[in-house]
């Protein structure tokens, strides 16, 4: 059941609003049964508002639903807990899907392989002219990592860390664009729950989870790629033509100091985000 508690019709975009709605056993998931787990997992819902907070369309997917996007042509994009892109029209067919070939539940029916990568999360974006731009989280391992988030002392052991790649790919899955964490941030910068057994659920047990991308978009006029990282508490805008980072927005505090010229230093903010 949805309630309105506000409507001013007068401030918002025509249209309508798309939500991704999730459902979940309580309890952190690394806790639960595997019934449990697939009980949150095995069932994604969006759903479409109107300006008066009214249902006008929904679509249920065998799997959560992470990041959506809407797209020119009228379909709509999104990601699943499974690690798929699936683009489907608005009457619920899947006109095209796409998984990572590394993915740890093997390749998926009726669907497009990207070759090289392990996974694939959270919101999709369209270019102007037509790809997809999509994060990527793949493992590598580091050899002297901390083994504690809150003790500089503590030994430092080999870990697999796992942090994202950026990837834009044609339809037909080929990546003709690409953008590494590893080979432009500090896998040192570590987050509190760096160590939480996020990937452990996930078919990567033993994995640090580094950087945790959210979010990605497509700023056009200025060719930039602009991610949201979670655990660096960050957006970062990457110039797409060289790849060099453009500009952090974050707390400066912790950054190398290689980092701080590209720091943006904000006019009267008082207060960071953080995740």
């Amino acid at each position: 059941t949805l309630t309105t508690t506000l409507a001013d019709g007068g401030v918002l975009e025509p249209g309508l609003r798309f939500v991704s709605v999730r459902r979940r056993a309580p309890g952190r998931q690394s806790f639960q049964t595997k019934s449990q787990q697939e009980f949150s997992r095995g069932w994604g819902l969006i759903l479409a508002l109107d300006a008066k907070g009214d249902v006008r369309w929904y679509y249920i997917s065998q799997r959560r639903v992470a990041g959506i996007k809407p797209s020119p042509d009228g379909t709509l994009l999104f990601t699943t807990e499974d690690q798929r892109v699936v683009k489907i029209d608005m009457l619920g067919n899947i006109i095209r899907q796409w998984y990572p070939e590394k993915r740890r539940l093997g390749p998926a029916a009726g669907a497009t392989e990207i070759t090289g990568l392990q996974t694939l999360h959270h919101e999709p974006s369209i270019t102007p002219w037509g790809t997809y731009i999509s994060m990527s989280a793949n493992g590598r391992e580091i050899l002297d990592y901390p083994s504690s988030v809150t003790d500089p002392q503590a030994p430092r052991k080999p870990t697999m860390v796992m942090g994202d790649k950026i990837v834009e790919f044609n339809a037909d899955g080929k990546v003709v664009w690409e953008w590494d964490a590893f080979e432009h941030l500090d896998p040192y910068l570590l987050h509190y729950h760096t160590f939480q057994p996020y990937w452990a659920v996930r078919g990567y047990p033993g994995y640090a989870d580094w950087t945790h991308g959210n979010g990605i978009t497509f700023d056009a006029e200025r060719n930039l790629v602009i991610a949201s990282f979670k655990h660096l508490d960050a957006l970062i805008a990457i110039d797409r033509k060289t790849k060099d980072i453009r500009w952090i927005y974050g707390d400066p505090k912790g950054w190398p100091e290689k980092y701080h010229s590209r720091i943006l230093k904000p006019v009267g903010l008082t207060r960071y985000p953080w995740s």
